[in-house]
């Protein structure tokens, strides 16, 4: 974006165009005035999924394209590039253009690398610093922004406290109330305990923890119930996107005695990373009960590719891995990643520290099918790994799967048949049943409710001996408490899951 500058404001009466984007200063409409000038013009996150979106312990490589706008050749060019933060870590940070003539425009000779830490904020954004030199004292700075995010969506009843939302603001009084809700028990509030009203010359704000918005049609649902003075007093809610400016999405004003839904569209926001704030305001002529809000949810994208189930067994060659679509299943293809480490409190731990995806297959795997399977080979043995799926289906919509836990042991020998307490438990979205198979043969893994009620069958498959793990997504599970139970023959184990959100 340019901003025409009228040629007064210039000692030397040429017109002016003023850079407001942030990359560069004042550009001569002439140019050859000028010394050398250089500035960044491209760059690209690409993470070892194929996307821009990267995730917790992913590694990147950001190329970038660099322009001499000056009238002068440049010199010595070099890009380099820091990070402040630890959650990301600059592996490859320099990168050496050598010469630019003027109005030249150069692809670097190799990217940026870095690699986002297993504890980084999920979903966050994070700025890198960036510095272009050259000789002659050429300097101009430049900002490269990392988005991280693993999942699409969010929802919260409000019955496990505040969740990440955080308030603040004159006369603050934004509270989780057990007096209204929509579902039982709790909702948000702001005004008093109980019924009690709110205050006067109140100004106060609830701010939502970041949120990814889906790609396709994405919408805000939530349900309100408030009694609001008229005359000045009321509750507004705004999203910031990743341009950081607030934009309101709705007013509410007067008195609804009735839980009424609200749905508005993000479409607007497809795609990116951000935070929704809600602000209630008053004056000092009358005041009422307040705002309740209860069942917030924001819709994760249609997802192209319906997974099954994912598993990976031991095997004499090494882990076999397979994994299985829905009907209909339109699948261009698939992409199988390996990292070491296991998976502990969410973050994967190995002792050879930064542990970097390994792609697995070479070319896409086609698909087509129904049921798959791949041989990972030279593992070794007793040592820990985790596996991960990648579809990519027809229409170019990228699905990511995993990771399915599992430890190479080639030996049959004194295998037991086990389940493993599901992970993570509680949960949200995806959980991993872990289960131990002493001999091959059919099995069945079964989600009953507490009443006895069978609600979904998560495996019903011939399988073979060893350790497997079946990856499925709860999204669609109401809160509340479950059953998993791993049937074969001679062998009936039970484990209790736990649905939070």
């Amino acid at each position: 974006a340019f901003v025409y500058a009228e040629a007064e404001d210039f000692s030397d009466e040429h017109p002016q165009y003023y850079d407001a984007s942030g990359i560069g200063e004042e550009i001569s409409l002439w140019g050859g005035g000028l010394g050398a000038r250089v500035r960044l013009t491209f760059y690209e996150v690409e993470g070892e999924y194929g996307d821009g979106l990267l995730v917790p312990g992913e590694d990147a490589e950001i190329p970038i394209t660099l322009e001499n706008w000056g009238g002068e050749t440049a010199t010595n060019v070099v890009a380099a590039l820091s990070s402040s933060d630890p959650d990301i870590v600059v592996n490859v940070g320099q990168i050496n253009f050598g010469t630019l003539e003027p109005g030249e425009e150069k692809d670097g000779p190799y990217p940026f690398e870095i690699t986002v830490s297993v504890s980084a904020d999920d979903p966050g954004i994070y700025s890198l610093d960036g510095e272009i030199t050259a000789d002659g004292g050429v300097s101009a700075a430049f900002t490269i922004k990392v988005r991280v995010a693993s999942d699409f969506g969010f929802f919260d009843d409000v019955e496990e406290g505040e969740g990440g939302w955080t308030h603040s603001g004159a006369v603050d009084m934004w509270h989780i109330s057990d007096y209204r809700s929509y579902s039982p028990a709790h909702s948000w509030k702001c005004g008093g305990e109980g019924e009690e009203d709110y205050s006067p010359h109140m100004d106060c704000f609830l701010y939502s923890p970041l949120v990814l918005i889906g790609t396709d049609s994405p919408q805000l649902d939530f349900w309100t119930l408030y009694r609001i003075a008229p005359g000045g007093d009321g509750c507004t809610l705004s999203f910031r996107g990743e341009d950081d400016t607030w934009e309101e999405l709705k007013g509410f004003y007067g008195t609804k005695e009735d839980w009424e839904k609200q749905t508005i569209s993000l479409s607007d926001f497809a795609d990116q990373i951000g935070q929704f704030r809600f602000n209630f305001f008053s004056n000092a002529s009358s005041e009422r009960e307040g705002f309740y809000f209860d069942d917030f949810e924001v819709s994760p994208p249609d997802v192209g590719v319906e997974l099954i189930e994912f598993t990976v067994a031991s095997t004499q060659e090494g882990a076999l891995l397979s994994w299985s679509l829905g009907q209909g299943d339109t699948t261009a293809g698939f992409d199988l990643y390996r990292q070491d480490g296991v998976l502990v409190n969410n973050m994967v731990v190995s002792g050879s520290g930064r542990n970097p995806l390994v792609p697995l297959n070479s070319t896409p795997i086609p698909g087509g099918g129904s049921r798959y399977r791949y041989l990972d080979t030279g593992l070794t043995q007793g040592c820990d790994y985790l596996y991960y799926l990648k579809a990519t289906d027809a229409d170019g919509k990228q699905s990511l799967f995993g990771p399915v836990e599992f430890r190479y042991e080639p030996e049959a020998g004194s295998r037991t048949t086990e389940l493993a307490a599901p992970f993570p438990n509680p949960a949200a979205t995806s959980v991993n049943f872990a289960f131990s198979l002493a001999d091959e043969g059919r099995v069945s893994l079964v989600l009953y409710d507490l009443a006895g009620r069978r609600v979904a069958t998560l495996l019903d498959a011939e399988l073979t001996a060893g350790r497997h793990t079946v990856a499925w997504d709860a999204s669609g599970l109401a809160p509340g408490a479950y059953i998993v139970r791993l049937a074969t023959d001679g062998h009936t184990l039970n484990q209790r899951l736990v649905i939070s959100r």
